[in-house]
């Protein structure tokens, strides 16, 4: 058996007692025999080369070469004529180089005509030649080399980098203030969870298609070359990867678990299975908030430990959050409540159903909470802040 561009079979390969020897020079779709090669786990010296392009054109150079090597070196002699099949000829790629761009992208302008000679040089056939652009035919044998960043560095490559001048000057721009900034929300806000106790994680965005049917399963988007049955398809909900952590934690005996993460699911929408992606913030708890001293019993989480976490949030963006109870039957809450503000979701919270925590073999009571981190920062940004005069009478 053959598996084309990936190996050839025993039977017929070349042995010490071939005669005749049948030579085959061929082209085979990247794309195809990278497919071919993931799908049976095989990796050789033929899927390499051929998974990442070669050149279509050069078939019947190289078979020729191949015979004339035979002839000069065992002894050999042609038999029959070259056959070619050709069914479907691949064109040259064209590309459009901008001199402004290739002028900016090198921080110099270099000499036009140089720059003609060196992609001559090279193989590439200009096809029209303006003040303003070139217009280029990419040679067969350089299959990477698409746009026009790709023609500048094979210029460069062949110019010289050590040929480009350094600048006499050095310019900074100057920064304008950043009344918002999303990173540093994010940090205050991480901040103050890790000073409440709380740990930030940070989990794969591949997860297992089976998680995703527990939401409903509808809208998940599939990955095409999965790793393995557990990276599938990409999250829908920060949920199962929390609970994963929390899992981990208590089989090794945490006591108290306080999980954050911030991070983006990926959903299709739409007529079109348009993939959207949003960012959320994910929040779990289980366990003792407080730990047991003599002084002081040690306390549970519950839905009001909860809820004096997400509480943090509204503080840090300054929006104001509300709860309501949701009607909703999903199957992940005991209770669900809507997390609102300004009149609409952005999120929902609370106590994790039993027999969503007995299939995660979590046998403690945990409570999570999910917000659209994308809709919550809009509406910061639209924030407008009230400054209140000091008061003449502080308090002592």
């Amino acid at each position: 058996m053959v598996i084309a561009g990936v190996f050839g079979g025993l039977n017929s390969g070349v042995s010490e007692g071939t005669t005749h020897v049948f030579l085959e020079s061929a082209y085979f779709d990247p794309s195809s025999v990278r497919r071919t090669s993931k799908q049976h786990g095989i990796k050789t010296d033929s899927s390499f080369r051929f998974e990442r392009g070669t050149d279509p054109q050069a078939t019947v150079a190289v078979l020729l070469r191949a015979a004339d090597l035979i002839c000069q070196l065992a002894g050999g002699k042609v038999a029959s004529a070259v056959q070619d099949v050709y069914p479907s000829a691949i064109l040259p790629a064209s590309v459009r180089l901008e001199w402004k761009y290739l002028d900016i992208l090198l921080g110099v302008a270099l000499d036009r005509k140089e720059v003609g000679q060196v992609l001559t040089d090279l193989g590439f056939k200009i096809e029209n030649q303006t003040e303003a652009y070139l217009d280029l035919l990419v040679p067969s044998s350089k299959n990477d080399v698409t746009r026009a960043a790709d023609v500048v560095e094979e210029i460069i490559r062949i110019y010289g980098p050590n040929r480009i001048p350094m600048p006499g000057a050095i310019r900074v721009p100057a920064n304008l203030p950043v009344f918002y900034s999303s990173d540093k929300i994010k940090q205050t806000l991480a901040d103050s969870y890790a000073a409440i106790g709380l740990s930030e994680a940070m989990n794969n965005s591949l997860t297992q298609e089976s998680y995703a049917e527990l939401v409903g399963g509808e809208g998940a988007v599939k990955v095409l070359n999965p790793l393995s049955s557990e990276l599938g398809i990409m999250r829908t909900s920060l949920l199962f990867g929390l609970v994963e952590s929390l899992r981990y934690n208590v089989n090794r005996k945490a006591s108290s678990v306080g999980l954050f993460e911030f991070g983006k699911t990926y959903l299709k929408q739409g007529e079109n299975n348009k993939i959207r992606e949003t960012e959320r913030l994910g929040i779990i708890l289980a366990g003792a908030v407080q730990p047991e001293n003599w002084q002081i019993p040690s306390r549970e989480a519950n839905f009001y430990t909860l809820k004096r976490v997400l509480s943090l949030v509204g503080d840090k963006l300054g929006l104001k959050l509300e709860l309501k109870k949701s009607g909703n039957e999903t199957g992940l809450y005991f209770q669900e409540f809507q997390v609102i503000s300004r009149n609409k979701v952005v999120g929902y919270c609370g106590p994790l159903d039993g027999k969503l925590l007995q299939k995660f073999e979590v046998g403690v009571p945990a409570y999570f909470a999910e917000l659209n981190w994308t809709d919550l920062e809009k509406m910061a940004a639209q924030s407008k802040t009230q400054y209140v005069e000091i008061s003449k009478f502080p308090e002592v």
